[in-house]
């Protein structure tokens, strides 16, 4: 965009006579020019302590994160083996792929999968 294209848009965008912006333009041209040690003379400590936090970086070492200890729902497990065994008495052959979840099994060739799931309490 050359100089005059930045003076009307800066007329038209921000309703400014010509000399404003102008004024605009030039500032623009010597901020642009400025090196980052002139930028940081002009500001406040304040200011510099906000750019400090703002462009921070975390280190490289991050916190552990330990596995999640996971309990055994042993009413789940019985409700389980209940359905496997009354599968079982109904010769129907099963797997338990998961202790506490899913049993999968076929039935008349097609593939089933019974899947338990507990609840949350409500609040």
């Amino acid at each position: 965009m050359t100089r005059e294209e930045k003076i009307k848009s800066f007329m038209n965008r921000y309703e400014i006579s010509r000399e404003e912006a102008i004024a605009m333009v030039e500032y623009d041209e010597e901020t642009d020019k400025m090196t980052m040690g002139e930028i940081n003379a002009d500001l406040s400590a304040e200011q510099k302590k906000a750019i400090k936090d703002a462009t921070k970086t975390t280190s490289g070492k991050q916190t552990e994160r330990k596995p999640r200890e996971k309990k055994v729902d042993e009413t789940k497990k019985h409700l389980i083996e209940i359905v496997r065994s009354a599968l079982f008495e109904n010769e129907i052959y099963c797997e338990v792929t998961n202790d506490e979840k899913t049993i999968d099994f076929n039935l008349n060739g097609a593939d089933y999968t019974f899947t338990l799931t507990k609840h949350r309490d409500k609040k």
